[in-house]
């Protein structure tokens, strides 16, 4: 009986964060309002062209820093506190491991039809100094946790919902939050 109510527990706490939404949205800041701890953090790696953002999901605030380096393309994101949050870099699907996108896709399979919008591995860390789980996800020694943060489009009905999920390493799916505002407005065929 104790087993049966820990199951039930764990599903209704899967698929009340499977229902979460995702309503970011994205501010561009000046470089003398980022907090001079977050320039420490990234001074190597930024350039010019580094986009700066306060970024806000609900009631939760945060700091995003974009930029490109040797031909990538990273986010870095800081809470409040300036913690670091995760240093999400984008890739190609052909990136993500073969046994992996198996089960990526297995769970897309019930959908009508999907659409990659956008993927990026997701690296973060409980324990390291951020300054050093930046460098390791930049010069691709990676780090403690490792998930690949997908932007889907999912058709069903005939309609297109924009859906922002989340798999381990492996590909098994962890949530899954509906996009409220798209960043980029793709139009689907």
């Amino acid at each position: 009986m104790r087993l049966v109510c820990y199951v039930l527990l764990i599903l209704v706490i899967s698929e009340s964060r499977a229902q979460e939404k995702k309503n970011e949205k994205e501010t561009p800041i000046k470089l003398k309002n980022v907090p001079e701890y977050i320039l420490k953090c990234l001074e190597p790696y930024t350039s010019n062209k580094t986009q700066y953002y306060r970024e806000r999901d609900g009631e939760k605030k945060s700091y995003e820093i974009k930029f490109k380096y040797l031909n990538r393309k990273y986010s870095v994101e800081f809470d409040d506190s300036l913690k670091l949050e995760d240093v999400e870099i984008e890739i190609s699907e052909e990136k993500i491991d073969e046994n992996a996108m198996k089960r990526i896709k297995k769970h897309l399979s019930t959908f009508e039809k999907f659409k990659f919008q956008k993927i990026q591995l997701q690296i973060s860390s409980n324990d390291a100094p951020d300054q050093e789980v930046i460098k390791k996800a930049i010069t691709n020694q990676i780090g403690d946790i490792i998930n690949y943060e997908i932007e889907i489009g999912i058709k069903e009905k005939g309609e297109w919902s924009f859906f922002e999920m989340t798999f381990s390493q492996s590909g098994e799916f962890l949530f899954q939050r509906e996009i409220i505002e798209r960043s980029s407005n793709n139009i689907l065929y």
